[in-house]
């Protein structure tokens, strides 16, 4: 068979002589990152009972670069000036290594490049934006020393795809994210709804497995907070469609028969309903 980097939750990296397995998860507030070594009789587990805290990943992987030394920090940021639009565009996100695309909806996943204020930014569906940073030839990096995009290129030259790295280097295939000739999606624009209209969506929306939705309004701006998150924004795009502007998400509101909210969709890789409890 192929050889892949991830199964049963578990992603694999190596060096030339350790082999890094590892896991990361997040639930109702909660965060934690458990990584194995074999070679060294090493395992070690970080937990954070907190999403606003340093992330528990970010935190093992200082850990394991001190102990190991493996020499993955001190990028230096290169500071002159080239041309960034060759770099932007639509990228098909094809997992061969990993976990499938196909996991994350039926429509795929892509990863948009976008060009702000002459910083270039990735933000892939249903995530938010991350600058990049170049550190070397067709070499960048988002702000975290063990990752990193490579940008692929033809004979001719032209940007064909995106090598994403994760430091220590995955094991067996590495994914790939394939540019395409597709547009941007379309800029969203929030309209202005009437006073009050929204003050009917206030209230606590009840997912299960412990996980709640409070919704706010603030003059006249709504606020959707996660448990064991922070508050977002929602804007609408209708009276009762909202989309959340940090990420790819959005927020259906689900009126009964007499015009009183029964509950929220929450849209995100998926749709999740809420009912509204309080």
């Amino acid at each position: 068979g192929q050889p892949m980097n991830y199964g049963l939750g578990w992603g694999v990296y190596a060096t030339d002589s350790l082999t890094f397995i590892r896991h990361g998860g997040a639930i109702n507030g909660f965060l934690s990152d458990g990584i194995r070594v074999p070679e060294a009789h090493f395992y070690m587990v970080i937990l954070s009972n907190s999403f606003a805290t340093t992330s528990p990943g970010d935190v093992t992987n200082k850990v394991l670069n001190r102990l190991f030394q493996l020499g993955i920090e001190d990028v230096t940021v290169l500071e002159d000036s080239i041309d960034l639009v060759p770099y932007t565009g639509v990228y098909r996100v094809e997992r061969s290594g990993g976990r499938s695309a196909s996991n994350y909806g039926e429509d795929g996943m892509f990863r948009y490049i976008t060009l702000e204020d002459g910083a270039l930014y990735s933000q892939v569906s249903g995530g938010g934006k991350s600058q990049l940073e170049r550190i070397g030839i067709d070499t960048f990096y988002l702000g975290n020393d063990y990752s990193r995009y490579v940008f692929l290129r033809d004979a001719t030259g032209a940007i064909t795809g995106i090598k994403h790295l994760t430091l220590p280097t995955p094991t067996g295939p590495i994914d790939i994210n394939t540019k395409t000739d597709l547009p941007f999606p379309a800029e969203k624009k929030a309209i202005d709804l009437p006073k009050g209209t929204c003050d009917k969506y206030i209230g606590v929306y009840d997912m299960g497995n412990g996980m709640q939705f409070t919704i706010s309004v603030v003059e006249e701006r709504v606020f959707l907070q996660p448990t064991g998150q922070g508050k977002v924004a929602l804007y609408p795009l209708t009276e009762t469609h909202f989309f959340i502007q940090e990420v790819d998400a959005s927020v259906d509101f689900v009126l009964n028969d007499s015009g009183e909210v029964k509950e929220l969709i929450f849209n995100q890789n998926g749709s999740y309903p809420a009912r509204k409890i309080k």
